[in-house]
């Protein structure tokens, strides 16, 4: 064996032992038709699921459905990851001297032709959380100034605008986001509400991670515009982003966007994106000390060192995303999954028309992500109960937003989350 495959071998033995069993993993990953059940299913078992706590395993009885924090990578792509990061550990310094910079221009260049962006327009940075901070605390904020938010912004968001409030003296509005809006018109219209010849920035919430609902974000964005046209809007896409069926580069009127790629778009974990139009990128102070073209969006990519190999296996992610067929089959395939938890498609229990669950939002207005309240439990005693049946979720304890999100992802198979539609008709 030469010795670039002796390292290669040594690489994916020690990084998952229990998950790669030489070519039984690969040969685990599907081929065939995304319009058909038997793809999805293989696809979904492809997926290495192997918990273990103090040196129990759990793979046969925990069923994840808490995939919102960030996804399994694809077999395929956990594998380039690995080549990737052995390339880089044999080459050490060269890599990082000759190679990286075309090794970055690379993935820029996929992804945003990917989502039909600009790449000139498109930062690399390490999640949805660094990308708007360096928006908003990169913002030429001057005292008096006002932004809107939504009430059900991620908390990462609020406090960084809590943040510039004190350093700057920055009024924030909140906007109270209708949790089962009735129209989009609703929606709209809360954050007019809010609005004022003061407001510099409106901060919209893509998919809100509480509830799993989906604004109307073009309609949010038109009126925002037609209300202020030099406001700057900020769009919160962490869990849109190759979720819902919009590529970013066809949000008209959205001034910067940030969101992560290691939730919905299956990257390594640490890899996000930044957006920023050029007319404003000259006006955004990098997070990071950076005297070179203030025009250039590379500024918002001042880290220092920092994994290259995980930028190098996004291309593979998004060559995964096109091998299942694009946004349309899998929008449909996480909507289908969510459909048989909540049992709305006609088969199972029904979770809605018991009268024993609150669906926080209306299913008209979800994806993947759906959030329940359990009338006679509190929402740690329904995360308990359904622990305890081998059920993981995560309980949602907002101001505005209360119960147990669930969260399927392509790893989800049909009997997961069967499983947990049996478990709720249980605990009903």
């Amino acid at each position: 064996m030469n010795r670039k495959h002796f390292i290669y071998s040594l690489g994916l033995g020690a990084v998952a032992p229990s998950a790669l069993k030489g070519g039984e993993w690969l040969e685990r990953v599907p081929k065939g038709n995304p319009k058909e059940e038997k793809f999805w299913e293989d696809l979904a078992r492809s997926f290495p699921k192997n918990y273990q706590k103090g040196g129990k395993q759990w793979e046969t009885n925990i069923v994840n459905l808490e995939n919102g924090y960030f996804s399994h990578m694809p077999p395929e792509v956990f594998l380039a990851h690995v080549a990737h990061h052995n390339h880089i550990n044999d080459a050490t310094s060269l890599f990082m001297r000759l190679e990286q910079q075309d090794e970055i221009e690379k993935s820029r260049l996929t992804f945003a032709q990917s989502q039909n962006l600009d790449p000139d327009e498109l930062a690399f940075t390490r999640n949805t959380t660094e990308s708007l901070n360096a928006v908003i605390m990169g913002f030429p904020w001057k005292a008096g100034d006002e932004v809107v938010i939504g009430n059900q912004d991620y908390g990462s968001m609020v406090e960084a605008f809590e943040q510039v409030s004190k350093r700057y003296g920055v009024v924030v509005n909140v906007a109270n986001v209708p949790l089962s809006p009735e129209t989009d018109e609703d929606v709209v219209a809360a954050y007019l509400k809010e609005m004022t010849l003061k407001t510099r920035m409106v901060h919209i919430t893509h998919l809100i991670n509480l509830s799993g609902q989906i604004l109307p974000l073009q309609k949010v964005l038109n009126a925002v515009k037609a209300f202020k046209s030099d406001v700057m809007t900020l769009v919160d896409a962490a869990h849109s982003l190759n979720h819902v069926v919009l590529k970013m580069g066809d949000l008209i009127q959205a001034d910067a966007i940030g969101a992560s790629l290691h939730k919905w778009t299956c990257a390594p974990i640490g890899v996000g994106m930044l957006v920023v139009k050029k007319e404003w990128i000259s006006q955004i102070w990098p997070l990071m000390g950076d005297s070179g073209d203030p025009n250039n969006i590379r500024k918002f990519e001042h880290q220092g060192t920092r994994p290259i190999d995980s930028l190098m296996a996004l291309r593979k992610a998004i060559e995964f995303g096109e091998k299942i067929g694009g946004a349309v089959p899998k929008w449909n395939r996480l909507v289908f999954l969510r459909k048989l938890i909540l049992g709305s498609n006609g088969n199972g229990f029904n979770v809605k028309e018991s009268g024993s669950y609150h669906l926080v939002c209306n299913e008209d207005r979800l994806g993947a992500i759906c959030c329940i309240k359990h009338k006679d439990k509190t929402v740690q005693e329904l995360q308990n109960d359904l622990m305890k049946e081998g059920i993981f979720t995560v309980g949602i304890e907002h101001k505005v937003v209360q119960g147990v999100r669930i969260t399927p992802h392509l790893s989800t198979s049909k009997s997961d989350v069967l499983r947990l539609n049996s478990v709720l008709a249980i605990l009903a």
